[in-house]
């Protein structure tokens, strides 16, 4: 007898998820979605379900697949990705994009100036961009690359390139610009800054009194650390720290005072000294850059540096460049700071497009990922919530969703939604345990069916026209306890495919869209894992990732440009189009 199949709908569709959920495969027909969504949030740590390496290599065959649908597409891509004003920020993919794209494609005429667009922004970037190679087995950079590098290095000027020159692995800044000597002489005056810093590094020190005559700063900064740490009470004290603007670490390094097992009045002295350096590095532009003071800012607080200087200081400042989450990372850590810190995150709540949202977090074990460093004690969990903090502003709700795995922990809900009470600001609401409730967020389809419920049953609270899902996509099949659910929603819902794998957020959407009208949805993804939720052609979907600030900004012109009512596929332009103006 031939075996019966159960029912599945194979069209646009050829993938599931590692829990059995039908889900879209981007990868072949939409390649430079695929990049930019899925591969979008990739930091290349361990994750839930994949190693580094398997990351690495679904990376480059992202990259590959774009470049063969669109070739320049992959190179504007890592441009952008690095871009911290215009694009995402993402220091790693934005070095390892030039290298996997010149180490495995043939050179190409744009291969120097997107290099260099790449690597213009920090110093180390270059330095990275270098190593990367010998990771991969990549061989070495190519003619093109090489040269991309070497420009790279002249938008630099002696700060910069100083402030990197500390040795923090076995490839050293002078050994790269060693390496690239023949092209930066090629480059001419323009790189004669670069060929200065790099011949007084490599330089005995013995030798290297004479080699600082053209490095202004350096032969400043020897004067100012010849200097006790009584320096500070000088009356010029704040002229030549201006004059050598040395690094915040070698300033505190040399002057500050640790306030360890400080008692009476040599904590008294401590805190006067170490005052009056902050007070010089928030009153000199540059020599406190924005995540530095982010991350010092509790030190400064403790200071007892007036709040007045302190505002001021952020108020001056754009920010740009910060992660939210960075921001939630020190209001964790630093809640004598937190005056301070709640006024900063104000400037990225105001970058919010206008309308009403709600932000949905994912709660589940996969989101415990960590979205930094060896050391970062954050994960794309801490993100997703920072977020719905953020959403809340404008409608004074988050929400978590659930599965019904943790039926027993979770008062049998798949969704847990909060109002934000008068008192708390965007940033303390972040850390509601409200909203935080839902212990596995795969369950979609329960939550938002339940959303539609708690909304009916609140009339007074006007339903959010954009729907914002924090999450790394990974969906439960839709079906499961259904006791919560009304009999008739989940009756249409059986209409629209429930119980046959069909993908629990489209299902979802369409019957909030019954009930509530039209609403933007924007999909955030927060870990790089394959599968999409949605079909290229449901309407008024937009896909992002990452963890950046600048997506407010795409997500603000999709919805002014009304491409919420067009097909996802055609919507996406509005991203990929900010890409290609690279």
């Amino acid at each position: 007898m031939t075996r019966t199949l159960r029912p599945l709908r194979l069209k646009n569709i050829s993938t599931l998820t590692h829990e059995g959920a039908q889900a879209y495969d981007y990868s072949q027909k939409h390649p430079l979605i695929h990049l930019t969504f899925t591969m979008g949030s990739a930091l290349f740590t361990d994750g839930h379900y994949h190693r580094q390496e398997q990351e690495v290599h679904r990376f480059a065959q992202a990259l590959l697949a774009a470049y063969k649908a669109e070739p320049l597409f992959p190179w504007q891509y890592g441009a952008w990705v690095r871009d911290p004003f215009e694009g995402k920020g993402n220091r790693i993919q934005g070095t390892l994009t030039p290298a996997i794209l010149d180490g495995l494609l043939d050179e190409t005429s744009h291969t120097q100036r997107y290099v260099e667009l790449c690597l213009k922004h920090r110093v180390d970037d270059v330095l990275s961009f270098y190593r990367h190679y010998e990771t991969l087995g990549l061989g070495g950079p190519s003619r093109s690359a090489r040269y991309g590098m070497a420009n790279a290095l002249t938008h630099f000027d002696e700060y910069q390139l100083m402030k990197y020159a500390a040795a923090k692995s076995d490839l050293r800044l002078c050994d790269v610009i060693y390496i690239l000597k023949e092209e930066l002489q090629a480059l001419g005056d323009k790189a004669q800054l670069v060929l200065d810093v790099g011949r007084y590094l490599h330089a005995p020190g013995r030798k290297r009194e004479a080699l600082s005559k053209p490095l202004p700063l350096t032969t400043a900064r020897k004067t100012l650390f010849r200097q006790t740490k009584s320096a500070v009470y000088r009356a010029d004290f704040f002229q030549q720290v201006k004059a050598a603007r040395p690094t915040w670490e070698q300033l505190i390094g040399q002057f500050g005072i640790s306030m360890k097992d400080l008692k009476g009045d040599e904590r008294t002295h401590a805190l006067l000294v170490n005052a009056m350096l902050w007070q010089v590095m928030l009153s000199i532009p540059r020599l406190l850059p924005d995540l530095a003071l982010l991350r010092n800012i509790g030190n400064i607080y403790e200071a007892d540096i007036s709040r007045e200087i302190i505002e001021t200081s952020i108020k001056r400042r754009s920010f740009r460049k910060l992660w939210p989450h960075q921001i939630y990372a020190a209001y964790q850590h630093a809640p004598q700071a937190r005056p301070g810190l709640e006024l900063l995150f104000q400037t990225i709540t105001n970058k919010l497009p206008e309308g009403r949202h709600l932000g949905i977090g994912d709660a589940s074990g996969s989101m415990t990922v960590r979205v930094g460093g060896i050391k970062s004690k954050i994960s794309a969990m801490d993100v997703a919530f920072c977020l719905v903090g953020l959403m809340s502003e404008s409608s004074g709700l988050g929400a978590s969703f659930s599965d019904n795995s943790w039926f027993g922990y979770t008062q049998k809900k798949y969704l847990h939604i909060a109002k934000r009470s008068a008192s708390q600001s965007a940033l303390a609401f972040s850390f509601d345990r409200r909203i935080r409730f839902g212990m596995g967020g795969t369950q979609v389809f329960g939550a938002v069916i339940e959303l539609i419920v708690w909304l009916k049953t609140h009339p007074e609270v006007q339903p959010p026209d954009c729907l914002w899902f924090f999450s790394d996509m990974q969906f439960h099949p839709a079906e499961g306890a259904t006791d919560a659910i009304p009999p008739e929603l989940h009756a249409r819902a059986r209409q629209y495919g429930l119980g046959q794998n069909a993908p629990p957020l489209e299902l979802a959407l369409r019957l909030y869209r019954e009930q509530f009208g039209r609403v933007d949805v924007v999909l955030w993804n927060l870990a790089a894992y394959a599968p999409v939720p949605v079909p290229a052609d449901i309407e008024g979907v937009l896909l992002v990732s990452g963890f950046d600030a600048n997506t407010l900004d795409l997500v603000k012109r999709w919805r002014d440009g009304k491409l919420d009512e067009q097909p996802l596929e055609q919507g996406q332009e509005v991203i990929l189009e900010h890409i290609r103006s690279y």
